[in-house]
């Protein structure tokens, strides 16, 4: 019988031995582990320990590379810095550039006083020791502000004194204000901008904190700059510019006697409004009453001045602007009157003259005369007479009659009535038109009458003819024919 415990034995010794390899092995890399561990944490240890000894050293100590004001502390105790910033305050000087300052202030100058123990303590306050890696690596600079005392007034003095000489040629800034945009037919915010001048308030607030800090060099930026009062974000600019937008797209009819006679829009109204940033109470809409007017007397003259027979009237390009202006700014486009002056009043027309066709109508009650053509309405002369002296005895006769004879360049020869043997008069005129046996007459007068009209012919009436002036004399004699009827009535 064969047996196999021989080989089977082996197989276990093999077993075992290669059992044995192996946790030789591992127990060699095992070992290798705790000395690689042992050694990390050993580093590690240093590094706690090197950490805990610099944070327990910078608790008391400034890290290297840390700026306090204008002194460089590393490595300092409180008391060292306390020392150091009393020593240097009393020569302290900052200079001040920047945004085209170049000025300079010293401590005696604001009466400078700093308690170092004080001032020292909070730049320490301002330090955190368990950062000092970081800190060494980026370095820090510190601006303490404790036991400082100074002259604020006499601070605000001297800044002020510096940048107002310097503003007096600088540009100032501009306010955001309201533009119309032609494309988008609207009124849209053009934002402030920066000029050249300086805020002396913003430069005081640097140099005293720069000056606490005993940091003797403050430079300006364009944090400096002055800002202009009213910026774009302000919410009533906002506001007008949409109001102004609204106005600017209305349509406002301008009426004469209900008929309208014209219409504005968009294009003009446009040019008439504008947005006031520095307005009192802030941005306000702003309507140009100057280019209003002009606008009216440039263009509503030959559209609205007429006469009728009774009244003759001009647009009042005036009254126009100062009607049509608030309507603008309550945003109110309802259709507006135009207004308009009275020239002149004329004297009413005699009942019945269109049933006399062509005619010469002369009202002696009203001292006016009107020249009717042959549909007995329209008007193609008018003017004021001086009619006969109402004495009784020179009265201009009345009724009707017709025009006899015309002539130019005559002399008009009196009657003799102081009985002297001689006429009372020989007065030459340019222009007769006669009538009534030629004995009366239209003929100009303006050599010895200026005013026409009114009762002058109660106190220094004519001889009985219808005295006209030398312009109207001309217009009448040109229009009239031989035979023309006229009508003389009180």
């Amino acid at each position: 019988m064969a047996s196999h415990f021989p080989e089977d034995t082996k197989v276990e010794e093999s077993a075992e031995a290669t059992g044995a390899e192996k946790t030789g092995a591992l127990g060699a890399v095992k070992g290798m582990g705790r000395k690689v561990g042992i050694a990390f944490g050993g580093a590690a240890a240093a590094l706690l320990l090197a950490y805990g000894l610099g944070t327990a050293y910078f608790t008391t100590h400034f890290v290297p590379g840390t700026t306090v004001g204008g002194i460089d502390a590393s490595n300092m105790t409180v008391e060292q810095l306390a020392q150091e910033v009393e020593s240097r305050s009393a020569s302290f000087t900052d200079h001040v550039t920047g945004d085209g300052l170049d000025f300079s202030i010293s401590g005696s100058d604001v009466k400078l006083a700093i308690d170092g123990n004080a001032w020292a303590a909070d730049a320490m306050a301002q330090t955190d020791a368990s950062a000092w890696p970081a800190d060494l690596a980026n370095g820090q600079r510190i601006l303490p502000r404790q036991g400082v005392t100074y002259d604020e007034e006499a601070l605000t003095t001297k800044v002020s004194e510096a940048v107002d000489a310097f503003n007096a040629g600088a540009d100032a800034p501009t306010n955001a204000t309201v533009a119309y945009d032609g494309e988008t037919k609207s009124f849209v915010i053009v934002p402030s901008a920066l000029g050249t001048q300086v805020s002396a308030e913003s430069v005081t607030d640097l140099v005293s904190r720069d000056m606490a800090a005993l940091a003797p060099n403050t430079l300006l930026g364009e944090d400096q700059l002055l800002r202009a009062p009213v910026l774009e974000d302000n919410p009533k600019l906002q506001e007008m510019a949409d109001t102004a937008t609204k106005v600017a797209n209305f349509t406002i009819d301008l009426t004469l006697k209900g008929k309208t006679l014209t219409t504005v829009g968009p294009d003009l109204i446009s040019q008439w409004i504008s947005v006031d940033e520095d307005a009192a109470d802030g941005p306000a809409l702003f309507v140009d009453l100057n280019a209003i007017q002009k606008w009216s007397y440039d263009n509503l003259n030959a559209i609205v001045n007429g006469e009728d027979e009774t009244t003759v009237w001009e647009v009042n390009s005036w009254q126009v602007a100062q009607d049509l202006g608030p309507r603008l700014a309550a945003a109110n486009s309802d259709p507006m009157e135009i207004p308009t002056i009275t020239m002149e009043e004329r004297p009413p027309e005699t009942e019945g003259h269109e049933e006399r066709g062509r005619h010469i109508d002369v009202n002696l009650s009203t001292q006016y005369a009107r020249f009717y053509d042959t549909d007995g309405k329209t008007v193609i002369w008018r003017a004021y007479i001086v009619s006969g002296l109402a004495d009784g005895k020179h009265n201009t006769p009345t009724g009707e009659f017709e025009i006899g004879n015309k002539d130019m360049n005559i002399v008009m020869v009196g009657d003799d009535e102081d009985k002297d043997g001689e006429p009372d008069y020989r007065t030459p005129c340019t222009f007769w038109m006669g009538f009534y046996m030629n004995s009366y007459g239209f003929h100009d007068s303006s050599a010895w009458r200026s005013y026409f009209g009114g009762d002058i012919y109660t106190w220094y009436g004519s001889h009985g003819c219808v005295n006209l002036s030398y312009d109207d004399a001309e217009k009448l004699w040109n229009l009239c024919e031989i035979g023309d009827p006229f009508y003389i009535h009180y």
